[in-house]
């Protein structure tokens, strides 16, 4: 039976963040996120709200494991939610969909009405294929 140890590895590994990264998002160390893992520690309900709150986790699948992992967010919370992201990484691997954004934001109301008959189109081209 999966407990909420390897729930909370599950949840670690499923975004991608050493334990480092993961422990630093809500306020432990890589050695706690390791003792609770390994099931030598299990998490206080502090721990457990953290977890859930910062990565957008259904508590009742942590408790328990029914459920989905990820709440669903609603259209503007991931658009929101990726934007956030955007804007606080600072690698050169996201420069691209910077300079996208930046050059979006400054786009004219007729210059917004192009982009959105090349995106119709793609969309429509898609589905036919």
């Amino acid at each position: 039976m999966d407990t909420i140890n390897k729930r909370i590895e599950a949840v670690r590994k499923s975004l991608d963040l050493s334990m480092d990264k993961f422990g630093s998002k809500i306020g432990i160390t890589r050695s706690s996120v390791n003792n609770l893992e390994k099931g030598a520690n299990n998490p206080a309900e502090r721990t457990i709200r953290l977890i859930c709150k910062e990565f957008n986790i259904n508590e009742n699948w942590l408790r328990t494991g029914e459920g989905q992992m990820f709440n669903e967010l609603t259209r503007e919370e991931a658009i929101t939610e990726y934007i956030a992201g955007l804007v606080s990484d600072n690698s050169k691997d996201r420069d691209f969909e910077k300079r996208f954004f930046r050059a979006m934001a400054s786009l004219s109301k007729e210059q917004w009405l192009v982009v959105q008959e090349i995106m119709d189109k793609m969309v429509e081209d898609n589905e036919k294929s």
